[in-house]
């Protein structure tokens, strides 16, 4: 007799990719559909290799959600407890992602499936990619100036426990 799998688990694929750099860099990450935006935010910083300092906004369907800070932005919604499941994000459905207000990194966050998984492994997971992110406080895209190398993204072996620490 077979035992019970026990439920499935709902997976999000997204694809998490970095704007105006050529060649492109990108990554594609399994993460529980419940992951909040504040979450989300955390495994963006881990597969991209930057540590986290400096502000950032989501914007979906027109909406914008960041961290509430004294002094600068305010927003309606605090992302870091608002979950993806908030949204229904639909197959292909896409959003944005900036990170630091200076260098204006601009992501574009393309959901392309959602899938049960009865055994979905350690989540979230990266499980694909192009290109090196480039360094953290090099002030943006227009800094680049052919700096930007084709390498293999040793990132994209990242643990899972590494995303969820932060």
């Amino acid at each position: 007799m077979a035992s019970d799998p026990g439920p499935a688990t709902p997976v999000l694929q997204l694809r998490i990719a970095l704007r105006g750099l050529s060649p492109p860099v990108w990554r594609r990450v399994l993460v529980p559909e419940h992951l909040t935006l504040g979450q989300l935010h955390n495994v963006i910083q881990v597969i991209m290799g930057w540590a986290d300092e400096h502000l950032h906004v989501f914007s979906i369907r027109g909406r914008r959600y960041g961290e509430a800070q004294e002094g600068v932005l305010q927003f309606r919604t605090v992302a870091n407890e608002l979950p993806l499941t908030e949204f229904h994000l639909r197959e292909h459905e896409g959003f944005v992602y900036v990170y630091d207000f200076n260098a204006w990194w601009r992501h574009e966050i393309r959901m392309e499936r959602r899938m049960l998984r009865q055994h979905p492994g350690q989540l979230p997971r990266c499980v694909a990619g192009c290109g090196p992110c480039p360094p953290e406080d090099m002030g943006g895209i227009s800094n680049q100036r052919g700096s930007h190398r084709r390498v293999a993204c040793k990132r994209c072996h990242v643990h899972a426990q590494e995303m969820s620490r932060r």
